[in-house]
């Protein structure tokens, strides 16, 4: 059981650490605290910018937004950057998520500048979905390995209700009809492959997993 708590892990690393926030990071535009605001608000609508940073002495060191733009200079309208708003470029993947639950946008540190902004259309960008892709690969690569192993002889099937295990019987029809070299184990989907995996208290407890609730939280 220890090979399947190394495997997890290997794969909690890939989850952790396989994307950092620096590739979806979009350059945050800034403008000198004395810049007009109206002009400001004129140049964000041209570029489709909906936050700018202000910079005072070569730095940025708040923000404006632009519906909130009117006359005068934007030092005007600055606004704070919240302290849990800033993470840095190296931050996984996977805190990024976490933050942008609570936040419109984060901004981008890099050698202690704020060099980039990050918001949740970002989300869709082609490293994220790739970073999912494979996410979700690996953990049903390794949910299969742990079936195999906890499972010999397909004693999975008795932990299945009839309707899973029909349907995961149609797709092996269909794909040994397509000549497909697999077994009827590579035909369950990944839903039922996490309800095998925490039906076995003893696996559970290998990999670490106190409860059935944890387990469908952390898988």
């Amino acid at each position: 059981m220890k090979q399947l708590r190394s495997s997890f892990k290997d794969f909690r690393q890939v989850f952790d650490q396989g994307l950092s926030v620096r590739y979806i990071a979009e350059p945050l535009y800034s403008f000198d605290t004395q810049m007009d605001a109206e002009e400001v608000q004129k140049i964000m609508k041209q570029n489709e910018f909906d936050v700018a940073g202000i910079r005072e002495g070569g730095s940025i060191t708040g923000m404006v937004i632009k519906n909130n733009l009117g006359r005068g200079t934007i030092g005007k309208y600055k606004e704070e950057i919240n302290n849990n708003s800033y993470v840095q470029d190296w931050e996984p993947m996977l805190n990024v998520l976490e933050s942008l639950k609570n936040h419109q946008q984060l901004f981008v540190l890099a050698m202690g500048e704020v060099f980039g902004i990050v918001m949740l259309g970002d989300l869709q960008k082609a490293p994220v979905r790739m970073w999912f892709f494979g996410v979700v690969s690996l953990l049903e690569m390794q949910l299969l390995r742990v079936i195999r192993i906890t499972f010999p002889n397909e004693e999975w099937k008795n932990c299945l209700i009839e309707e899973r295990l029909a349907m995961a019987e149609n797709i092996f029809t269909q794909r040994k009809e397509q000549n497909i070299e697999i077994d009827l184990a590579d035909c369950l989907q990944l839903a039922d492959k996490i309800v095998l995996v925490l039906e076995n208290e003893q696996v559970m407890k290998a990999l670490g997993i106190e409860s059935k609730s944890q387990g469908n939280k952390l898988l």
